[in-house]
């Protein structure tokens, strides 16, 4: 019943469907499919199935734009999960505890179809990286003790808090995990130290902790560190198969992919099917990338922003948001968890942040919600002291941070300012908090604009 409106999405509309509780409105069950005598068109059908099959359609998550119907073909998948596997697979069977939706590539591909690929165990987390969800993460960690973890930045935060003060968690999360890998968002460097110092720890040794990319439109593998990273924004080499071209772009490159798991296009829109890929067929991401080592590219590549999230100021200078972001985020540990960069046409940078659950609690305040002016108070004062020593060495307009804000709520999702996956939608966000925005250029700003 939830899912009644999407069915009247025109795109949507012809579409079988299925649900997996009974009362839908005379849709089908799952459970009425298990009766079913299997037949010649079974047979035939399996036949029919090519390389070029659609397999699913994943909707993007709107970042960058209303969301796309994703074709995903049969070829395009098994080319994706078998290139992951040539580079991170085990020699023992997998186990996977993971709460990414599977509506999204990374969960519904990349952990799906790689512990299949394995014959591995998947348990459904029914956790989340908030506050109130995850103490759920935590008990199902206890139980399950994987032995691969991927996710997103804010969760591994949120676990590193919890086993450093929880040996029993530690212990637990440690026991059999061979391999964690974070996706969907930069990875602050202090987490990763944090995360392997626990690892140390325990094991007396760090632990395979790598970072991979992708988008919806390949499947989702375009790069990964198989090798022990060092953390830092690294994304790592090309996966096999798949070719990287880089288009130079001020002192970074946008990235362009082709090769056996990139998408054929989107599902009725031959339009932005065209848009999304150069003369040469290589799909265009809308990244930008730097070499981790430019005197040596075999070291890999470094995550530098998203091109359609950098803006001019009012002088016409760029402001390189995804490289400014990750740089004010190390900045300001342990205090962020993220934040938005203001504003285009503005004069000057200005901040609007979130800040760790557990630095609202430790100066008095609660782990989400509204902040009293005294825990908003202190907290401003500790981020005031790190945005200052940033801007000491960084006395560039595009670089140097004139006033920040700290947000009482969290990144909807619903809002379109947040995907499922983490990454946080900074036009989203910008437009739907314009309010607050103003706020902070005011001439007579009010009491929670702290101005450096």
């Amino acid at each position: 019943a939830q899912y009644a409106g999407a069915r009247s999405v025109p795109l949507l509309a012809g579409a079988p469907w299925l649900s997996a509780v009974p009362g839908a409105g005379g849709v089908p069950t799952l459970a009425s499919l298990y009766g079913t005598q299997v037949g010649p068109q079974v047979a035939a059908a399996r036949r029919a199935v090519q390389s070029a099959t659609v397999a699913k359609i994943l909707f993007t998550s709107g970042s960058t734009g209303a969301p796309k119907g994703v074709l995903n073909t049969h070829g395009m998948l098994c080319s994706a999960v078998q290139a992951s596997g040539l580079l991170v697979s085990s020699p023992q069977l997998p186990v996977g505890l993971d709460w990414l939706p599977w509506h999204h590539t990374v969960g519904g591909n990349a952990t799906l179809h790689g512990i299949l690929r394995e014959g591995g165990t998947l348990y459904i987390d029914d956790g989340r990286p908030t506050p109130s969800e995850v103490a759920k993460t935590i008990a199902n960690i206890r139980d399950v003790r994987p032995t691969t973890l991927l996710s997103v930045p804010s969760a591994l935060q949120m676990l590193a808090d919890a086993m450093e003060v929880d040996d029993a968690l530690r212990e637990a999360f440690f026991s059999r995990l061979r391999r964690m890998t974070y996706a969907g968002a930069s990875l602050p460097q202090e987490v990763w130290t944090r995360m392997q110092a626990l690892a140390v720890r325990t094991l007396g040794r760090p632990i395979a902790f790598g970072s991979g990319y992708g988008t919806t439109e390949t499947g989702p593998g375009i790069s990964i560190t198989h090798w022990a990273s060092q953390g830092g924004g690294e994304i790592g080499l090309p996966m096999p198969g798949l070719t990287i071209k880089l288009v130079p772009f001020e002192d970074r490159y946008e990235v362009r992919v082709r090769g056996p798991n990139v998408t054929p296009g989107y599902l009725r829109r031959p339009d932005l099917t065209a848009a999304a890929f150069d003369e040469e067929q290589f799909y265009r991401v809308g990244d930008l990338v730097q070499f981790a080592n430019p005197a040596q590219p075999e070291d890999g590549l470094r995550f530098a922003g998203r091109l359609s999230e950098n803006f001019k100021l009012s002088n016409g200078s760029w402001v390189a948001t995804g490289e400014l972001r990750l740089a004010l985020v190390e900045a300001c540990q342990p205090l962020v968890t993220d934040l938005v960069i203001a504003a285009p046409d503005r004069h000057d940078i200005r901040l609007m942040i979130w800040v760790h659950p557990a630095e609202r609690q430790r100066a008095g305040g609660s782990g989400d919600g509204e902040l009293s002016p005294a825990a908003y108070a202190a907290i401003a004062a500790r981020l005031a002291e790190r945005l200052q020593v940033h801007n000491r060495s960084n006395s560039g307009n595009t670089h140097r941070v004139a006033a920040v804000r700290i947000l009482h709520t969290p990144a909807s999702i619903g809002a379109g300012e947040t995907t499922d996956k983490g990454y946080v939608n900074q036009r989203g966000v910008l437009t739907g908090r314009a309010a607050l925005v103003d706020g902070l250029y005011s001439a007579h700003p009010g009491p929670e604009v702290i101005r450096l």
